[in-house]
């Protein structure tokens, strides 16, 4: 994905809003995978008690930011 947005910047005939969804999907899957790497040094127990927790954690953090889910 990283090198499909690089080789966007060079399209000249790829839309503004498509190179700016790459970009937003890019980011995503990079914080994903940043997520993934924190996770898999938890103990099992730990990332099985947070994962029960769901929607708890967002509503404890301060609700949606509607920013960040489009």
């Amino acid at each position: 994905m990283r090198e499909c947005a690089l080789e966007a910047d060079a399209d000249a005939v790829l839309e503004q809003a498509t190179r700016l969804k790459m970009d937003r999907v890019l980011a995503f899957l990079e914080m994903l995978s940043a997520t993934d790497d924190d996770y898999k040094h938890l103990p099992p127990a730990t990332l099985q008690r947070f994962l029960k927790m769901g929607g708890k954690v967002a509503r404890m953090l301060g609700g949606e930011d509607k920013d960040a889910a489009s």
